[in-house]
């Protein structure tokens, strides 16, 4: 007879297998996994040479952050390879700013550096130990920067430091700009207190910091001597980025260098470009109100002119955020053009070199979730379409010479590239940068498709993307996610989201990829669609937004490959 076979398996072996299994069973669909995601490079403020020929940008690979440059025709190329730093993991690099066509200044670790595009070895600048803020006189031969909490002016061989101011030592000067004449500058200062406010659900391994600025302010100060002059209003509310901060522009006033300040009320209601002249009177050259809240759109920048003769901002006045212009010694608001019209979205306003034409990112009538480039000519009104390629196309650059723009785009095959394309209409984009890592196959990725569904709280339409993989088998019930993004002046794409919010974009795809079908709601708020539905949930905050967002519950469930319960 015979006798059966034994085989002897140990534990060990018999985990192994069934974590083998187990591995095989949950191992991701496709090619975008967490780790690729991570990847995933992220440039920003790019900037032409001043010979036209090369653009610089900022380059982040999950927090190793390096100077590139890159001329169409050839890869990038690093100017700068720091290590990151073993505690925090960044190799952060601060402002940094064209000399010549061959250097490049910057600021790095509170000190400034430069390097040659020629021998891309950075070095520090001997003298300017301690430097956090500075910015180059348009001679190019001079420059401002803080030192030891003080402004200086020098060459830049350092052999001429001269000290401009004699500050308070607990006052922290947080930016400088230089009047078009080289004769005047200004500069944001306060005290500031960093808070521990440690929160006790994320452990003992996270530490968040709360900094309070207190006693801001902004002054002008003649280079040549002087004491400065505290402009009126708070340090916080002036500046030409973002919804009304940021720092002083200089504009050319009839009687000589002025300022441009943007200053909203603390309850956001009231929007005042202004004009102050050296001795600190100030008038208004345009005011908006809304009984709900100045509500601009994505990027609203208000900048002046190269000349200081004129200011471009953004404007809904007509219900929709719009391009304008406006000269700065106007003396009635209805010396401003209106640039740009129709139902739409436009951001991102950036002049010419010779003053003449502003680029702004726009969205077109219907198509809210898309951004392309356009140049309006302020003089004849006539707009010339530069990108028209379906994308997000944002934050446009002039060459120096006005021919070309650079910018950056993203689309659903890609993420956010640098660009080049030229300022008459028609011509072809030129891709510079590829920010992707080879393994992740754009034949995995999924277009979110835009929809529209009623809200629970009164039935209005409520915009949205909806992501379904092309592999996706409909004939079954399959697991739906609502992404819920944060910030409710926000909005989402039909391409990879700009700024941080590319990594929850990533993250869609990635769900997508596994077989989730994902909904991502533009709930009241938004700022990227009418005035109407960017002050929706005025007087009614978390009411009408949830309301939006439980109403992409009852559109999925009613979706028949989507399982209600999961």
């Amino acid at each position: 007879m015979k006798m059966p076979m034994i085989v002897k398996v140990s534990a060990l072996t018999l985990t192994l297998m069934a974590f083998s299994i187990l591995l095989r069973a949950t191992e991701p669909k496709g090619s975008i996994t967490i780790d690729r995601i991570s990847e995933i490079k992220y440039p920003t403020d790019h900037a032409w040479s001043p010979d036209n020929k090369t653009i610089a940008f900022l380059w982040d690979a999950a927090g190793k952050q390096d100077i590139y440059t890159v001329q169409a025709g050839s890869p990038p190329i690093a100017l700068t390879d720091f290590p990151v730093s073993p505690d925090t993991l960044r190799s952060d690099i601060g402002h940094f700013e064209w000399v010549t066509a061959e250097q490049v200044l910057f600021t790095k670790d509170g000190t400034l550096w430069t390097v040659s595009t020629m021998t891309r070895r950075p070095m520090r600048l001997p003298g300017f130990e301690g430097v956090s803020v500075f910015t180059m006189l348009h001679d190019r031969k001079q420059i401002l920067y803080v030192q030891k909490g003080q402004i200086f002016i020098n060459t830049l061989d350092g052999k001429s430091a001269r000290q401009l101011t004699h500050l308070a030592p607990d006052l922290r000067v947080s930016s400088l700009t230089v009047s078009q004449d080289d004769l005047h500058l200004s500069f944001s200062a306060g005290q500031s207190e960093d808070a521990a406010a440690n929160i006790p659900f994320n452990g003992d391994r996270v530490r968040v910091y709360r900094t309070t600025s207190v006693s801001a302010f902004n002054a002008l100060l003649s280079i040549y001597g002087g004491e400065p002059v505290i402009l009126p209003g708070g340090g916080g509310g002036f500046g030409g980025g973002g919804r009304g901060g940021g720092g002083v522009q200089w504009v050319t006033g009839p009687s000589g260098p002025a300022i441009l300040q943007q200053e909203t009320s603390p309850d956001r209601k009231t929007r005042e470009i202004k004009v102050t002249s050296l001795s600190g009177e100030s008038h208004t050259i345009w005011k908006d109100y809304d009984p709900a809240w100045w509500s601009p759109s994505n990027s609203p920048k208000t900048v002046v002119s190269p000349d200081g003769k004129w200011v471009a901002f953004i404007c809904d006045r007509s219900g929709w955020p719009l391009v304008y212009a406006i000269p700065t010694d106007a003396t009635s608001e209805s010396q401003a053009k209106q640039l740009s019209f129709g139902k739409k979205i436009d951001g991102f306003p950036a002049w010419s070199p010779d003053s003449k034409r502003v680029a702004y990112a726009n969205s077109e009538d219907g198509d809210e979730m898309s951004r392309y480039i356009s140049i309006a000519d302020v003089a004849t009104g006539k707009i010339e379409s530069v990108v028209k390629n379906p994308g997000v196309s944002i934050d446009p650059v002039f060459s120096p010479d006005g021919s070309m723009v650079a910018f950056t785009r993203s689309s659903v095959q890609h993420p956010l590239e640098v660009f080049e394309a030229l300022t008459h209409g028609g011509a072809a984009i030129t891709r510079l940068t590829d920010s992707m890592p080879p393994e992740i196959l754009a034949s995995d990725l999924t277009p979110p498709k835009p929809i529209y569904y009623p809200s629970r709280a009164d039935k209005k339409p409520v915009p949205a993307t909806l992501w379904v993989n092309k592999n996706l088998d409909l004939t079954r019930k399959h697991p739906a996610i609502i992404w819920v993004h944060g910030s409710g002046d926000g909005q989402n794409y039909l391409g990879w989201q700009p700024g941080s919010w590319r990594m929850y974009y990533a993250m869609d795809q990635y769900f997508a990829q596994q077989g989730y079908v994902i909904l991502t709601v533009d709930y009241r708020g938004n700022s990227g669609y009418s005035r109407d539905w960017a002050t929706g949930s005025y007087a009614d905050a978390g009411g009408s937004e949830t309301g939006d967002v439980n109403g992409g519950a009852d559109y999925l469930k009613k979706l028949p490959y989507v399982d209600g319960n999961r």
